[in-house]
Formats: C-alpha cells, structure tokens, sequence
C-alpha cells in the first residue's frame, strides 16, 4: 500500500545534492567582508563609483573599504590585486590586505570566506552527502 505511506527522501534528493556552480573566488570580489584596521570590528569592501565614469565591476574596478563602527573609509583604484593565499596564515581581501571576516583556524589550515553568500556556498558543498562536478 504505497498510496497510504510516506517514503522517505533518498540521500540523492535535492537537499543533499551538491551541483557545483563553477564559482570562482573572484565571483564573490564585489562585496568583501573585513576586520577594520581602525576599530577590528566588521567592515565592507565594496565597488566604488570610478572617477572616470567607467561601469567596471570587474576584478580591477575601483574599490572602497568603509567601516559603519568608527568612520574608517579608504579608496583603492587600479593597484595591485594579491589573489595568492597561504592555508596556514589568516587571509586578506586582495585589495587592501586587509584580514578577512570570516575565516576561522582549523587542524588543516584557515578556511575563509569574503562574504555570506561565499560561505553558504561552502557550507551547502560540505554539508553535502553528494557532491557533483559539471560534465567536461
């Protein structure tokens, strides 16, 4: 009597199905959460407008850090970009090198994240008894 019982869900269902997204790190650059470097509280780094009218929201459009906290505000525009991180040492936004929000220290070494839409990426692929690639 399959119609009067309730079947449970397979493991293969959606909720336990990690699709990749084929997401990279720099897809998650246009809003960065960081440690302010005046008060250590939460702070934003977010695209700015560009002085010279330029819509560029890419990877080397203009950038500022603003802290709601204590006032710190600081402008970044068309400088060096620092992609490179250790899995040892605490990680840094790639424009001011400041540390990051949300990262925490593990057996294994930091796991990081710029911002919440980052990290519930990560949470949703570990969490994940199954975990898909895309197909080549």
């Amino acid at each position: 009597m399959l119609g009067s019982q309730t079947v449970p869900m397979s493991p293969t269902s959606t909720h336990h199905r990690f699709r990749d997204p084929r997401r990279t790190k720099c897809d998650f650059l246009t809003s960065v959460l960081v440690r302010c470097p005046g008060c250590e509280k939460a702070a934003h780094v977010g695209t700015a407008p560009d002085p010279a009218g330029a819509h560029d929201q890419g990877l080397f459009a203009p950038r500022r850090l603003v802290c709601r906290n204590c006032g710190t505000a600081k402008e970044w525009s068309r400088g060096r970009v620092a992609s490179h991180r250790d899995p040892y040492e605490p990680a840094t936004d790639p424009y001011f090198d400041i540390r990051l929000w949300l990262q925490t220290e593990t057996r294994h070494g930091w796991v990081w994240a710029y911002n919440p839409e980052q990290l519930d990426l990560i949470r949703r692929f570990v969490q994940a008894p199954l975990r898909e690639g895309m197909p080549w």
